[in-house]
């Protein structure tokens, strides 16, 4: 029974022996670290380049009198304006709901968009004379909100709209022959900062699986109209009336680091 007993106990020992080596030789394993997920929610901050289009309708009328107040003639016609237009933007998103976002954004813009409109008809004395417009749109900024849906997790479709203004330009010219081999030659200028509305939309994705993100947008800009006169004195009474409406399509791309990206 003796003997019995501490082939027992040896074997009990030698089993836990064993056992205890085993666990000791085990290799320590490290959980799996969770790749950070993308998160459209935080601030950004980026530039943009595009181009600016617009055809937009204006008003001329000739009047003679002192003042000039009886209309001689009028006409009106399109004004066709593009140019290159280039920016930076600044905007805060929050999600508020799996795939939908809303989000604030701001922009300021440097602009060359322009166009000229000779016009020889419908208010016409002489051969010879005319009546010319010039719109310029010298630079705009907006104000805009922006809803968004995520089609995948790192692409957002969204509309956007809000307040716009800028400054608009207008330049006019006229010549006008008034008999006895004088001719009336006068041009101004007017600038004015005018204030509007936009709408649009676009695109914004990820890009390399980093903080920065592309976009492709659209925007309409409609900043009102603008009315410059001028005087052909100082041999005769005339003036030269234009009102200029100032509505533009863009079309942009833009680059955005957006900070606190991530979950």
């Amino acid at each position: 029974m003796k003997t019995l007993l501490l082939a027992t106990t040896a074997l009990v020992f030698g089993i836990a022996s064993a056992s205890a080596a085993d666990l000791a030789a085990r290799p320590y394993t490290k959980a799996p670290v969770m790749a950070p997920t993308w998160n459209w929610s935080g601030f950004y901050f980026g530039g943009n380049v595009g181009y600016g289009i617009a055809h937009n309708e204006t008003a001329q009328g000739i009047f003679a009198g002192t003042p000039p107040t009886v209309l001689l003639g009028a006409t009106t016609g399109p004004v066709a304006s593009d140019g290159v237009i280039g920016g930076v933007q600044i905007g805060w998103n929050t999600m508020f709901a799996p795939s939908w976002l809303f989000g604030i954004e701001a922009d300021i813009q440097g602009a060359d968009v322009k166009g000229q409109q000779r016009f020889v008809s419908g208010l016409l004395f002489t051969p010879g004379d005319f009546a010319a417009v010039e719109s310029r749109l010298n630079w705009f900024g907006t104000v805009r909100g922006r809803l968004g849906w995520t089609a995948t997790p790192e692409t957002l479709i969204y509309v956007t709209g809000g307040l716009a203004y800028g400054e608009v330009e207008t330049r006019n010219s006229s010549s006008f022959d008034i008999g006895g081999g004088v001719r009336e030659n006068a041009a101004a200028s007017l600038k004015s900062t005018k204030t509007g509305w936009t709408v649009g939309g676009g695109i914004e994705s990820r890009l390399w699986n980093s903080n920065w993100t592309a976009k492709a947008e659209y925007l309409y800009v409609d900043l009102g109209s603008q009315t410059l006169v001028n005087s052909t004195g100082p041999v005769t009474a005339f003036a030269h009336g234009s009102d200029v409406e100032s509505r533009t399509h863009i079309i942009r791309a833009g680059l955005n680091y957006k900070f606190n990206s991530w979950n």
